[in-house]
C-alpha cells in the first residue's frame, strides 16, 4: 500500500526532454561525432593558466616578444632601404655566422638582427603596415 507507486506515472516533461536529448546523442553517434562543448574543449587550457607560475612565464613571454617587435619595427624605419634586397633574397637559416669564412658583409643593419629584419618586414612592408605597431602594443598589456 505505502511502498508500490505506480510507474506509468512519471513526469511527462522530463520524460519528454530525455528522449529527445538520447535522440540527439544517437543523432550525434551516428554521424561519428561526440557531444563537443566549448567548456569541454577549453578546459585543459583553463586549467594550465589556472597555476601561477604559467601565467607568470606566459606574461613574461608576451612582453620579451613585444619589446623585441617594437625594437625591429622601429629599427626598420631606419634600415629598410639597406635591408629590402637583403631580406627579399635570403634563404639563410642563421647559423652561417658559425661558419670560418663568414665575412658579415651581407649582414643586416636592423638593431635586432637578421629575424627582426625578416619579421619586420613580414608585418610592415608585406601585411599590416604602421598598423603592425599595434600588435606588440597588445601584446604588451596581453602580459601584463
Amino acid at each position: 500500500m505505502f511502498g508500490k507507486k505506480n510507474k506509468q506515472q512519471s513526469n511527462t516533461f522530463k520524460t519528454a526532454t530525455s528522449k529527445k536529448k538520447n535522440a540527439d546523442k544517437k543523432a550525434l553517434k551516428s554521424l561519428g561525432l561526440k557531444n563537443l562543448s566549448f567548456k569541454k574543449t577549453l578546459n585543459p587550457a583553463f586549467t594550465f593558466l589556472e597555476n601561477d607560475r604559467n601565467r607568470y612565464v606566459i606574461g613574461l613571454s608576451c612582453m620579451l616578444i613585444s619589446l623585441f617587435l617594437t625594437f625591429s619595427f622601429v629599427s626598420y624605419f631606419f634600415s629598410w632601404k639597406v635591408d629590402q634586397d637583403k631580406v627579399e633574397s635570403w634563404s639563410t637559416t642563421g647559423y652561417e655566422i658559425f661558419n670560418e669564412n663568414y665575412d658579415g658583409s651581407n649582414d643586416a643593419k636592423n638593431q635586432m638582427g637578421t629575424i627582426g629584419a625578416k619579421v619586420s618586414n613580414f608585418f610592415i612592408n608585406k601585411s599590416f603596415g604602421i598598423f603592425a605597431f599595434c600588435i606588440p602594443f597588445f601584446l604588451f598589456f596581453l602580459g601584463l
